[in-house]
């Protein structure tokens, strides 16, 4: 993908495509977990990183994770470290408002670098 910016300069990036970039929990996880259960397969692997996003009003339970392993299935992550709160399963009806939790991968790294022009 390439990004024209000012002063005509242009960024190439490149790195893995994806087939999706989030997915729900299947199951609700609690605290003390290592393991989730995912409602869809998903292409993740050993050493990404993913966020599970906050099921309450708590923006600071957000919990971010390297996965530590995949099941053969893809539908069972296994985290690198264990859940320190709850996160609902499927979609919680919590005070009139649907929540719903999602997982999503982290870019490891990136890496921007100054050609120089002639």
């Amino acid at each position: 993908m390439t990004f024209v910016t000012a002063a005509f300069g242009g960024v190439d990036m490149h790195g893995i495509q994806r087939n999706d970039s989030w997915t729900r929990l299947a199951l609700t996880a609690l605290p003390g977990d290592s393991q989730i259960h995912l409602e869809s397969a998903m292409d993740w692997v050993v050493g990404d990183e993913i966020i599970i996003a906050p099921t309450g009003y708590k923006p600071e339970e957000v919990e971010r994770f390297p996965i530590a392993a995949v099941s053969a299935d893809s539908m069972t992550i296994t985290l690198d470290g264990s859940l320190r709160f709850k996160h609902i399963g499927k979609n919680a009806l919590i005070l009139f408002c649907i929540r719903i939790v999602r997982c999503a991968p982290l870019i490891k790294s990136l890496s921007i670098s100054k050609d120089r022009c002639q």
